[in-house]
């Protein structure tokens, strides 16, 4: 598996930079507060995907932080939870409750 994707790895990484050598033309850009009069559009995708790794990476790892939280959790209930039931199993039963049922 870690072959795998290593080798998707190299066909994303040589993919990415065919593409930055075709794209060498300048392009006028107009963000909200700021303007770029002369940018090469292989930054312009250099950065575009290097933003868009950084958001990805760090949405993983915030996923990965609360469902491991949730698993502490969730191993913490099941413990108390397995801690209880030991406790119910192991409570000593009256000795006259039978009497009280022939009685009747």
């Amino acid at each position: 598996m870690k072959l795998i994707k290593i080798f998707l790895g190299l066909i994303i990484v040589f993919s990415l930079l065919l593409v930055l050598v075709e794209n060498t033309d300048t392009v006028k850009v107009n963000l909200i507060l700021t303007e770029f009069p002369e940018t090469k559009v292989a930054v312009l995708i250099l950065i575009s995907v290097g933003l868009g790794i950084l958001i990805g990476y760090g949405l993983t790892v915030f996923t990965l932080i609360s469902v491991k939280s949730e698993l502490r959790s969730l191993k913490h209930k099941n413990q108390s939870i397995a801690d209880e039931l030991n406790d119910l199993r192991n409570v000593a039963i009256e000795p006259d409750i039978y009497d009280a049922e022939s009685e009747e």
